[in-house]
């Protein structure tokens, strides 16, 4: 749902405890004890609005569920913009393997499997981890990457091309190492007085951005205190904080420190 998950019991049986909230089945007998007891089968009362939207993702309930989703949101929904049912999916470009009569299929051990822009959940690495040779090609490396072998794979700023959105809408996109908007800034910004000749040209701002990061940077440690300001507010900050990976440990620590006291 888009304002709260319900883990208590299966997702099926309470969007259906909520729908008898908004209608009574003649059908449904409600004497059996085996049903009412406890109250486990009361009608769950939400007050939603006509412009409730629901949200679910198809990978991860089952057929019944949206069933019971589409059901639910027929009894609440005016289904004006705003309003209804949205299917969301793991894959960006569903409609778009859809179209190729490509199907997403079960993660199975393999010897060898290749991972494509997308991480297995915790689940599927249970049965994943055992395959022999495992290639995961993604934008970034994550701890949690069970592959053997990892590439690097172009983000949507690096690439140009086209996909289906979930909706249905089409999405483009264009390289940014391309795009002629930088200089186009740069000239209007001469034009406007902001820059002068030598900084229209984009080599001037490429050396300048190569400069600045050759610089290093004085390493400090921190104290409890002076990671507590610059967690509240930056302004409090007298020098330069170094982006270590070892802030967010200090984090802990800290916090661990303020509870124990």
């Amino acid at each position: 749902f888009a304002d709260g998950l319900f883990n208590e019991e299966p997702i099926a049986d309470t969007i259906d405890r909520i729908s008898e909230n908004y209608y009574e089945d003649e059908n449904c007998e409600y004497d059996d004890e085996e049903n009412i007891k406890d109250g486990e089968n009361d009608p769950i009362a939400l007050d939603l609005p006509t412009k409730s939207l629901f949200i679910y993702n198809r990978e991860h309930v089952s057929e019944e569920a949206i069933l019971n989703t589409w059901i639910l949101s027929s009894l609440v929904c005016d289904f004006k913009e705003g309003s209804g049912v949205l299917p969301t999916s793991d894959f960006s470009n569903f409609r778009g393997l859809q179209q190729l009569e490509i199907n997403p299929g079960k993660i199975e051990c393999s010897d060898f499997a290749i991972l494509y822009g997308e991480l297995p959940c915790e689940e599927q690495k249970k049965i994943l981890k055992n395959s022999k040779f495992i290639i995961s090609i993604n934008t970034h490396i994550d701890e949690s990457d069970p592959s053997h072998l990892i590439l690097p794979l172009p983000s949507y700023l690096e690439i140009k091309g086209t996909a289906i959105a979930d909706d249905g809408r089409i999405t483009y996109f264009e390289n940014p190492k391309k795009s002629d908007i930088f200089n186009k800034l740069l000239t209007q910004f001469k034009d406007v007085g902001l820059l002068n000749e030598k900084q229209t040209d984009p080599i001037y701002w490429l050396n300048k951005a190569k400069k600045y990061l050759a610089n290093k940077t004085d390493k400090k440690k921190m104290t409890d205190q002076q990671l507590n300001d610059y967690l509240s507010t930056i302004e409090k900050v007298k020098f330069d904080i170094p982006k270590l990976h070892n802030v967010q440990k200090i984090k802990i620590e800290m916090m661990r420190k303020i509870t124990k006291q």
